[in-house]
């Protein structure tokens, strides 16, 4: 404490870990509700189609293998 106010909290790694998880989380369902409130289902796009506009192949696709996301 400092003049009466917290200066810091302490916290166990795995918690703050936990803690920031929560956050991100909470980000990134705010970003999603503001995307659904201007989704347009006239506007949506199949995979086919957006491959076919990129010049993306289904065998370019098989040749990247496998793709890891953390």
């Amino acid at each position: 404490m400092k003049n009466n106010a917290a200066e810091c909290v302490l916290l166990s790694p795995d918690e703050y870990i936990r803690l920031m998880d929560e956050v991100n989380d909470a980000r990134l369902l705010i970003l999603a509700s503001q995307r659904m409130e201007n989704f347009d289902p006239a506007k949506v796009v199949s995979g086919e189609e957006l491959y076919r506009e990129l010049g993306i192949t289904k065998e370019a696709l098989e040749s990247c293998g496998e793709v890891e996301i953390e």
